[in-house]
């Protein structure tokens, strides 16, 4: 096992679970997480990770942002998207000259990081993981995440390797991929899904089981990756969610979509989406703004209509507000879609 130290800046759902693994298999960790209370039980107790899938206690640094020493080749970045440009700002000093980072995030974070370091220094990571963490120094990992990763331009390097060398102690199937942006795409119109069913206050299962609620998921997952079309992206089948089965408008495929997720929901503790959690659990906006701009942003410019996305970053932006409630309400205007 390379000794080469990793630095994880986000110590929460995604960045404790994947981190947590590469302390375990014997690489230096150093965590970074603005929670005070979270980043003292992880260097004095150990990071605590719960659920089905496994548990253990993983042995690592911890240190809040202002107490960062060094320069390391791998970063992995693990906030919140709308906190992206701040905490790139602190990790640039501490990234080596030919340092990478690496965007574990949901959204297209990407975009910003290479915006701000450069691409050559951005390693993109599509995320299938769901976790949620339950206290200071503990994270429930509610189901076997998988990760893929490549660089913008899609062309192999020796960092490119020694990232994937260590995010195989997370996951040993990691996708290592030239297309990571059809990747990136693909997940993000699954985060279009989520935002729907968090509008309705309803577990996610239930929100897709339902089939008066269908067009609404149907609509904003094919809407992103109309958007992703005009660069030429394809969707990409990941984790038995298929957003071309939401492209192709075919009842059957999609069916069989909504099938395969109701069967990898049962039994795992996280059934509500990260921002139905944000909302209702920790009194915080959610991250789904900074997350739909770009899309947004993206449709306009390429003359993409986008009624559905539209209808929910403005449902969501309200609920973030104090404006409106999550509830039948939303989900009836969901349903005259």
């Amino acid at each position: 096992m390379s000794s080469t130290p990793i630095l994880v800046w986000g110590a929460g759902a995604i960045g404790g679970v994947i981190g947590a693994h590469v302390a375990r298999s014997g690489r230096p960790v150093t965590f970074v997480d603005t929670d005070a209370e979270h980043v003292s039980r992880i260097a004095t107790t150990g990071l605590e990770i719960d659920g089905p899938v496994t548990q253990f206690i993983a042995r690592a640094e911890a240190v809040t942002p202002d107490r960062v020493e060094g320069t390391f080749d791998i970063v992995l970045l693990a906030v919140k998207s709308q906190h992206t440009r701040a905490a790139l700002a602190q990790i640039e000093p501490h990234l080596a000259a030919d340092g990478v980072v690496v965007s574990c995030q949901n959204g297209l974070n990407e975009l910003v990081v290479a915006e701000v370091l450069g691409a050559q220094k951005t390693i993109g990571c599509m995320v299938s993981l769901p976790s949620d963490r339950v206290a200071p120094g503990n994270i429930v990992y509610g189901r076997l995440g998988h990760l893929a990763i490549g660089t913008l331009d899609g062309k192999p390097t020796g960092k490119l390797d020694d990232v994937a060398a260590a995010l195989r102690a997370f996951d040993p199937g990691i996708v290592v991929t030239p297309h990571i942006m059809d990747y990136l795409w693909s997940k993000m119109s699954f985060v279009g899904l989520l935002a729907a069913a968090t509008v309705t206050g309803e577990t996610t299962p239930d929100f897709v089981a339902d089939p008066s609620l269908r067009k609404s998921w149907v609509g904003a997952v094919s809407e992103i990756m109309a958007v992703a079309a005009t660069d030429g992206l394809k969707p990409v089948a990941f984790e038995g969610f298929d957003p071309g089965a939401c492209v192709s408008a075919d009842p059957v495929r999609i069916q069989a979509v909504v099938d395969r997720y109701l069967e990898n929901s049962k039994g795992s503790p996280k059934q509500y989406s990260g921002f139905w959690r944000d909302i209702v659990v920790l009194k915080r906006k959610t991250e789904f703004p900074a997350q739909i701009a770009p899309v947004l942003a993206k449709a306009q410019n390429a003359g993409v209509s986008t009624p559905v996305l539209r209808l929910l970053a403005d449902m969501i932006a309200r609920i973030d507000n104090g404006e409106a409630s999550m509830g039948p309400e939303m989900a009836a205007r969901l349903r005259s879609l």
